[in-house]
């Protein structure tokens, strides 16, 4: 999908018609758009659980949200050696 060797690493993956999506940042904080446009027309909803304001301080302090996405870009802040994990399925 898209990275950086040393700095950060998003990949995806599909199963039937949800998508997997993870994301890892290196020793930097890292603010990513990663792009969507796999995903086709349509709306989804996306699962995400991510680093928490804190996370810096406190690494396993996540935060978990749903929204609605489409095949355009999710912007991701990632704590120092932080990440992200994304589950997306089509909107109801």
């Amino acid at each position: 999908m898209t990275g950086r060797p040393g700095e950060y690493v998003s990949i995806a993956r599909r199963r039937g018609r949800e998508w997997y999506l993870g994301s890892i940042t290196g020793w930097r904080a890292n603010d990513l758009e990663i792009p969507l446009e796999f995903l086709g027309k349509g709306d989804c909803i996306a699962g995400i659980y991510s680093d928490a304001a804190d996370a810096d301080a406190n690494p396993k302090h996540t935060v978990r949200e749903e929204k609605r996405v489409t095949a355009s870009v999710l912007r991701a802040k990632m704590a120092s050696g932080g990440g992200q994990a994304v589950r997306i399925r089509p909107a109801q």
